[in-house]
């Protein structure tokens, strides 16, 4: 697996991270210390298209790690000026914690253990907000999956512990369930997915986590379905769509706003086996430009476009979503698999289309 693409997905976690509670402001809780406020602002989004502060605009990771440090000393030296218990030591703390934590995941293995420690210590202090400690645990949970990142299939199953162990300490927070979902939608394996997909359904997961869950669910259960069936009831006995897939038959969505989509259709058109059917469905709801887009890029096999977008009636039908999976049917028209898009295509045409 490559190290830098497994890297780029432990911190675009990071990113992810569940804010603290709006109802109680930075300065409010840093109680307007100047020394925290500096550490934490290297923790705050920057604009969209803007330069990046917590890496100094572009520094390398080595750097950014350094940068982490200095602010994790900082943090200890504002702790150690108050008694233990006062607000103020809880949250020059966490932000220590936050910091070492941090620059783990940048590649500094010798804060590692430190910053385990200090986050537990942290993450036990029910003085802070629930959202605070549980971002905390999500970051030990992505220094704990890091050590991974050079096998693929370790790395999944370490991060599908992981959210589980944040569901069961933070049952009342939905990033355990939401990093629970993405490791079902990115399963490569379609009985693996599904499990996890309905094990989110039995669970305490929030409504939009559960509806997500749903719909990747009955995706799944599409496999061993007509294709051919399905299109007829969305688009009509006669469409042309219908008469094209009764064999070996390649189903991927696409739209304007997603270019890897469209590039991964082409690569498609090149590797498709002799006689299997291509089968584009529009998710643009701009259906003049949809096709203007589809001609200049020149997008392969039969194109379907809805005014709905995902709400159309063969996207709808098949479960399609932005995440524009791609679906396989067998030389008899049944859909075999619903995320080819994942792991090996080229091994997947072989064994199901040829």
């Amino acid at each position: 697996m490559n190290v830098r693409i497994a890297f780029a997905w432990l911190y675009a976690l990071l990113l992810g991270v569940s804010a603290v509670p709006a109802s109680q402001s930075e300065s409010e809780r840093l109680n307007t210390d100047s020394e925290l406020e500096e550490i934490e602002t290297l923790f705050r989004s920057a604009p969209r298209g803007g330069r990046d502060h917590r890496t100094s605009g572009g520094a390398s990771q080595g750097d950014a790690a350094s940068e982490l440090r200095a602010a994790a000393n900082k943090a200890k030296a504002v702790r150690l000026k108050y008694p233990q218990g006062h607000s103020r030591a809880a949250q020059a703390r966490r932000l220590e914690a936050k910091a070492l934590l941090n620059a783990a995941l940048m590649g500094d293995s010798g804060v590692t253990e430190e910053a385990v420690a200090i986050a537990e210590e942290a993450r036990k202090d029910t003085t802070l907000p629930i959202g605070e400690r549980f971002e905390l645990a999500k970051l030990r949970e992505l220094v704990r999956s890091r050590e991974f990142i050079h096998d693929a299939g370790q790395l999944r199953s370490q991060r599908e512990r992981s959210a589980k162990r944040l569901i069961e300490e933070f049952p009342n927070e939905a990033g355990g369930y939401e990093a629970l979902l993405r490791e079902a939608e990115n399963q490569p394996e379609g009985e693996k997915a599904a499990s996890l997909a309905n094990e989110i359904l039995a669970s305490a997961a929030p409504p939009h986590v559960k509806e997500a869950a749903q719909t990747l669910a009955e995706r799944y259960a599409l496999i061993g379905q007509s294709f051919r069936e399905i299109a007829s009831e969305a688009l009509g006995a006669d469409s042309p769509i219908v008469a094209a897939g009764g064999g070996p038959t390649i189903i991927y969505a696409w739209a304007t706003w997603s270019p890897g989509a469209i590039a991964f259709a082409k690569q498609l058109s090149q590797t498709a086996p002799a006689g299997a059917v291509l089968v584009g469905v529009c998710l643009d709801v701009d259906v003049e430009a949809a096709r203007s887009a589809a001609v200049a890029t020149g997008l392969p096999g039969q194109l379907v476009f809805d005014a709905q977008g995902v709400e159309g009636v063969l996207a709808r039908r098949l479960k399609l979503t932005a995440g524009m999976p791609v679906y396989l049917t067998d030389r008899h028209g049944s859909i075999k698999d619903v995320a080819a898009e994942r792991g090996d295509i080229v091994a997947k045409l072989d064994s199901v289309i040829r």
